[in-house]
């Protein structure tokens, strides 16, 4: 009797194996799903938009926000204040909807196109113009104010991104030449290779037609450079005690 009931029971704890099994498959996923958590955490902040040219095209710049988990750290890098990770552009009259970029990791600075000086001049242009950061220049695993700002365009859709102003250089000015598609810029070049943009670094003009231009174009060339260093070290170096 004893034996049969040792057997029972031997039968009992077989069949309650796969169950167990079941058991281990679950926890596992709850694994896959507790290692996904920090992209579950972060939550979607939109505070502002606006519409381009009463075209029925609206710009929603993008904020992210993280949920941080009880106990520990954020696990994303804080976006600087005021700045933007990307732009969604929304066709009200299709639905259709897309991002500013969607391959690029940038910053948004700041638009172009609401820059109430040159308001009416872009209008003519069905462009729009967007400061943004997009290379780790100093290579410290971060985007901020410390890497170069970079001029682009896309058209009124805000589509067609190109970068107008050269690599590696700090654009901080830009005009748009009257009745034409030239636009002149001001940069500060990194010449004394510090990976830093400041008063000890050169500055230079840039010129780039968009009908025409595929690249920016020095408008002081090497040659005019050196001319020029030649013409100020003779009339301007200091007089020898």
């Amino acid at each position: 009797m004893r034996l049969l009931l040792m057997i029972f029971c031997c039968e009992l704890l077989a069949c309650g194996q796969p169950e167990n099994k079941q058991q281990a498959g679950t926890a596992g996923t709850d694994s896959a799903i507790a290692a996904a958590g920090p992209r579950d955490r972060l939550n979607l902040q939109i505070s502002k938009f606006e519409e381009i040219d009463s075209s029925g095209v609206l710009m929603f710049p993008l904020a992210m926000g993280e949920t941080a988990k009880r106990g520990k750290s954020d696990y994303y890098k804080e976006v600087p204040y005021n700045m933007y990770w990307n732009i969604i552009f929304y066709n009200s009259t299709n639905g259709e909807s897309h991002l500013l970029s969607d391959t690029l990791k940038l910053l948004v600075n700041d638009f172009g196109y609401n820059n109430p000086e040159q308001r009416d001049k872009l209008k003519s242009k069905n462009k729009l113009f967007f400061n943004l950061t997009v290379a780790d220049n100093n290579q410290d695993g971060r985007l901020d104010g410390d890497d170069p700002n970079y001029l682009f365009v896309t058209d009124k859709q805000g589509k067609n991104l190109q970068q107008v102003s050269p690599p590696g250089c700090d654009f901080f000015d830009w005009y748009v030449v009257e009745n034409s598609d030239l636009i002149i810029m001001l940069v500060r070049v990194d010449s004394n290779k510090d990976n830093k943009f400041d008063e000890e670094d050169e500055k230079a003009a840039y010129r780039f037609d968009l009908s025409s231009d595929s690249i920016p174009m020095e408008i002081v060339d090497t040659v005019f450079r050196d001319k020029l260093r030649k013409l100020y070290h003779r009339n301007w170096q200091r007089e020898k005690n």
